[in-house]
């Protein structure tokens, strides 16, 4: 009796965590076979292959404000690293980083039927934003800010791809959506 105990508990449990944790993904990921994590405070997801990588972070939030506002931050945020900056021991030759504009990330904004903040932009070999030269790029990417009202979920995705794979970008963004 003791170990059918133990094994309603267990079965329980993993019941009620699955449940707690499960996503509220859009079908638009579907076709990933994504790895989820739970870091307590959003979920993450993450997928790679030899032409692609995707990684997805979801929040959840008690407003729309909130959550417009928290998607609005992190897009300034973002787009800062690509501003100007002093160089920490500037020389004779060196004051700022400047990042080119042929290399800055184009920013789209749709504000219906979805929020959605997405940027167009090159990565380098660490799949890090800010490939700023012909030689540091690495792949073509997309950085996108989704927020689904209906579920009051915010995803922070990032996409990569092999720079000649322009296909696989146009693609990618023009399935992000809600549904």
């Amino acid at each position: 009796m003791r170990l059918l105990n133990s094994v309603f508990i267990v079965f329980f449990l993993s019941f009620f965590l699955v449940s707690c944790t499960s996503s509220s993904l859009p079908d638009a990921f579907s076709s990933y076979p994504l790895k989820m994590t739970d870091l307590k405070t959003a979920l993450f997801y993450e997928y790679s292959n030899s032409s692609e990588t995707l990684t997805i972070k979801e929040r959840s939030f008690s407003s729309d404000e909130s959550a417009i506002e928290f998607m609005d931050e992190q897009a300034v945020l973002f787009y800062s690293i690509f501003e100007p900056q002093r160089v920490s021991y500037p020389g004779p030759t060196t004051k700022n980083i400047i990042c080119p504009d042929e290399f800055k990330p184009v920013k789209t904004v749709i504000e219906q039927p979805v929020r959605l903040i997405f940027y167009r932009g090159f990565a380098n070999a660490n799949q890090v934003w800010g490939a700023c030269s012909n030689d540091s790029i690495a792949y073509k990417s997309v950085r996108a800010f989704l927020y689904c009202q209906k579920t009051k979920s915010l995803y922070t995705i990032n996409y990569f791809v092999q720079p000649e794979q322009d296909a696989l970008i146009d693609s990618f963004v023009e399935g992000l959506n809600c549904e």
